[in-house]
């Protein structure tokens, strides 16, 4: 299985209001998983860009919260990237980096998903 990861560019975001913080690879402690949270809600790109969306505009936040995002096809899009300070774990947004499923966590997770989360 060939991984594909879409950078912020190849996405359209907006990027960061401000430069990002780096992470303190000492005080990693893992992973935090999320899902969207939204049921039958946008696919692909369109919703990597919703997040933004709603994360810049309605939050107030500087960037996108994940570090990644993967959607059902096991696409993986770059967020804040690696080694980068999220804001999606409060108080763990310095300790983690954060993973966003951009489909619907009550629903199985597609298999392509969740290889492309363990890679």
């Amino acid at each position: 299985m060939s991984l594909t990861i879409i950078s912020r560019s190849g996405w359209d975001s907006r990027g960061p209001k401000r430069p990002l913080t780096r992470l303190n690879k000492r005080r990693v402690k893992g992973i935090v998983l999320h899902h969207s949270g939204v049921r039958n809600g946008p696919k692909g790109a369109n919703a990597v860009r919703a997040f933004e969306r709603h994360h810049l505009d309605a939050n107030g936040w500087n960037a996108i919260a994940y570090n990644w995002l993967v959607d059902e096809d096991g696409v993986v899009y770059e967020g804040r990237g690696a080694g980068f300070v999220s804001a999606a774990n409060r108080p763990w947004n310095s300790r983690t980096e954060s993973i966003c499923y951009t489909g619907w966590g009550g629903s199985p997770i597609p298999e392509a998903t969740k290889r492309s989360i363990r890679s």
